[in-house]
């Protein structure tokens, strides 16, 4: 019994060094108040990004740090916890561009759910092969990443797009934590931003009143849901996972600031459009 305790005193300690090495909310407003691309990068060759940075692609300097990051942070797992996070930060990035690719063909709302059913089913496969005490911290992690994504999409296609329920269901992935497909059904009859945030101030407890409110509500919520693994018993794979997945919402953070200051969009909007940096976690 002392194995996993010695085990992961090694991978809790390394996961803490590595969490308390993201960028604070104070080092996002100076990126965010960047004039050009080339001063934002500047920046980020003053943080851990460093030796990955080249300013010629960005995107791809991100990917190739957050390799390092998964590889650095899962070197002691084991096999079964290995696959897991392999399953969800790996595969799940392939399927999200398998799925780019299957808007050419004529059946792809089909192909669109059977691939979101195959990959539910592979990952609840290897969460049942982890141990009974890793798996609460890791459903809700998991499960409020896809109720996130589900979330989103809905909001999308019904208020952006204004379609109906039987366009918008097969993009629905079928998994979640607090929210069911009927929690979906219901969410696609709905016309207007403010029918959503009343539905989910009931279920989640998130009010907003645009686009860039839910969103950054919405990841408050998923943050949130990260963040328990900081509670309690501390010798837990869901530790190294929930770091990775805060440093996967970091690596997307960055790209927000990379495409407003590309566009010019200005730092105060750029700033209105992080998530998780804010206030958006109160």
């Amino acid at each position: 019994m002392q194995v996993r305790p010695f085990r992961f005193s090694y991978i809790n300690a390394k996961s803490r060094a590595l969490r308390s090495a993201m960028l604070s909310r104070d080092i996002f407003q100076e990126m965010a108040g960047s004039k050009t691309v080339g001063d934002l990068t500047d920046f980020l060759k003053k943080t851990d990004y460093r030796k990955f940075i080249d300013e010629k692609n960005l995107y791809l300097s991100l990917d190739r740090y957050f390799a390092s990051f998964l590889s650095e942070i899962s070197s002691k797992l084991n096999k079964k916890e290995k696959n897991f996070f392999y399953i969800f930060f790996i595969e799940r990035k392939k399927i999200i561009e398998k799925k780019l690719d299957l808007k050419k063909e004529e059946n792809y709302q089909f192909l669109y759910r059977k691939t979101d059913i195959q990959f539910v089913k592979k990952l609840k496969n290897a969460l049942n092969d982890l141990p009974d005490s890793d798996r609460n911290d890791l459903k809700g992690i998991v499960g409020s990443y896809f109720d996130l994504i589900n979330l989103i999409t809905v909001l999308k296609m019904r208020i952006i797009y204004n379609l109906p329920v039987e366009d918008i269901m097969p993009f629905v992935i079928p998994s979640g934590y607090r929210l069911k497909m009927k929690d979906f059904i219901e969410l696609s009859s709905f016309r207007s931003i403010s029918q959503f945030s009343d539905y989910l101030s009931n279920k989640l407890g998130i009010k907003f009143e645009d686009f860039t409110s839910f969103r950054k509500k919405i990841y408050g919520y998923h943050i949130k849901q990260i963040n328990r693994v900081w509670i309690g018993y501390p010798f837990k794979f869901s530790v190294p996972f929930g770091t990775a997945r805060l440093k996967e919402i970091e690596l997307m953070n960055i790209k927000t600031v990379y495409e407003g200051v590309r566009y010019r969009i200005g730092q105060k909007e750029i700033e209105r459009m992080l998530v998780g940096v804010g206030d958006d976690l109160s």
